[in-house]
């Protein structure tokens, strides 16, 4: 959870924690956590799954909304391969 706590831009939007969880991704195999700025309902449930998870300890309330993006840059990948 201290990941997704590191908000060191004013705007605390929390990109580096977003990019560390990337990197943590990667390094055990796995695609990493975008978060595509059109799909707004993506973002809202990813703010309020961050909200519940730190009232609640659960960081698996997370993992759907990790899945999700994870599927969303597997399709990107592959659009741009058939491109």
């Amino acid at each position: 959870m201290a990941i997704f706590q590191i908000h060191p831009f004013a705007d605390g939007n929390g990109r580096v924690g977003r990019t560390l969880l990337s990197r943590e991704l990667e390094l055990v195999g796995q695609v990493p956590f975008l978060l595509p700025r059109k799909n707004e309902q993506l973002h809202h449930r990813y703010a309020a799954a961050i909200r519940e998870t730190q009232s609640s300890g659960d960081l698996s309330i997370l993992l759907p909304i990790i899945f999700e993006s994870q599927q969303f840059v597997r399709k990107f990948c592959l659009e741009l391969s058939q491109s």
